[in-house]
């Protein structure tokens, strides 16, 4: 009975310190290097294009406006 109380107590320990202490640091330890990353998009670059999907159940009213703002957009 204890034993297995004790594995349940170390089971939830583990989690919980695997949430708030270890993959933080394992994060920072694997991705430490990616803010080095040189590569910036100029204005002259071509983008790829995005499709964009829009959910709209009763939208009558205000899906054009919705559309004609998703046209207008840059990225």
């Amino acid at each position: 009975m204890h034993n297995g109380l004790f594995i349940i107590f170390c089971s939830s320990l583990f989690l919980i310190l695997h949430t708030y202490l270890f993959y933080p640091i394992g994060m920072l330890l694997l991705f430490s290097k990616a803010k080095n990353n040189p590569r910036k998009f100029s204005e002259d670059e071509e983008l790829p294009n995005v499709a964009i999907l829009i959910a709209a159940y009763n939208e009558e009213k205000v899906i054009e406006k919705k559309i004609l703002s998703v046209f207008n957009t840059t990225y």
